[in-house]
């Protein structure tokens, strides 16, 4: 019985098809290890505990100002169970960050930079 190139060409488009379906299904399986493997650092109840003005000053027509933020905030890694594996949700972490405003004369401050 010969094969017809209809018939060959069925069979080609049907191991490529396969082909893709495994290949998606690798694909599936490889997301399913990393995603097993997977952390989530979060930061918990965060809290400004004190903000000081450091500088000021004007340049043309903007006027600028740094303020030292202090942070407080519950600093946790859970793995993608929920576990925590690093951190501890009853310890606060404390961090200060220098924030710069700036604005036009007279205008609404807006954040300029994070330091």
């Amino acid at each position: 019985m010969a094969v017809s190139d209809d018939d060959a060409n069925d069979e080609q488009k049907t191991l490529a098809a396969s082909s893709h379906w495994q290949r998606a299904l690798q694909l599936s399986k490889f997301i399913g290890r990393v995603i097993s493997c997977w952390h989530c650092a979060l930061l918990l109840d965060v809290r400004i505990e004190k903000g000081s003005l450091s500088k000021a000053w004007a340049k043309g027509a903007r006027e600028y100002a740094t303020v030292a933020m202090r942070f407080s905030a519950l600093d946790v890694t859970r793995d993608s169970t929920g576990r925590i594996v690093d951190g501890d949700v009853a310890m606060r972490s404390l961090a200060t960050e220098l924030w710069t405003f700036m604005r036009a004369h007279g205008g609404q401050w807006l954040l300029s930079a994070i330091q």
